[in-house]
């Protein structure tokens, strides 16, 4: 993948089951938002991947119905909350959703890359949202623009970082702002919102 607005320092090969090499590389990014791009691009890229949508299709397959699109999402966070071990990389690394999957570990990002494709991947818009607390950029996640016939669409947050079941009331803004922190948001829609 060409990587935009940000500087290669390493990329490790890993030989692991099922697939010849995992890359996974460590950038930086001058701001927030280069690196939002990037995550966007590799949404945009990894939903349109047969493995993505035989995963998605996979965890929503026999639970949800074919048009709903609340449940469809929840269980593909839900799913990946389950699988996925949250550890804070430091130096950042960025994996590709199927280095994800396979590793079984990430941080908010890798999170999000993954959310974002599956869901992607089965007609359901993901944009993905930047949070800065007390002046510092600390995060990011998923929200689905979730459709309802007749009724118009609104967006539900899916964060599976948090310490709480992925939904409505997991939302990382509303959890500090309660916590009295000052927080500002930086947002990219999906180009099929």
């Amino acid at each position: 993948m060409h990587i935009p607005l940000g500087r290669f320092t390493e990329t490790t090969r890993v030989p692991t089951r099922g697939y010849k090499r995992i890359t996974t590389h460590r950038l930086w990014f001058p701001s927030i938002a280069a690196e939002i791009r990037f995550i966007r691009k590799g949404i945009d890229k990894w939903r349109g991947r047969v493995w993505t949508r035989k995963l998605a299709v996979s965890l929503i397959r026999n639970v949800c119905a074919e048009k709903d699109q609340l449940c469809q999402a929840m269980t593909i966070a839900q799913a990946v909350k389950l699988k996925i071990y949250y550890v804070n990389e430091r130096p950042e690394t960025f994996q590709t959703p199927v280095n994800t999957w396979e590793f079984e570990f990430g941080d908010c990002d890798d999170f999000t890359w993954l959310i974002g494709a599956l869901i992607e991947s089965i007609g359901i818009p993901v944009e993905v949202d930047g949070m800065k607390i007390n002046g510092k950029w600390k995060h990011v996640f998923p929200v689905a623009i979730i459709r309802r016939p007749g009724a118009g669409a609104y967006r539900l947050t899916l964060d599976a970082t948090l310490n709480a079941p992925v939904g409505p009331n997991a939302d990382p803004v509303r959890i500090a702002l309660s916590k009295g922190l000052r927080v500002e948001t930086y947002r990219l829609k999906s180009k099929t919102s």
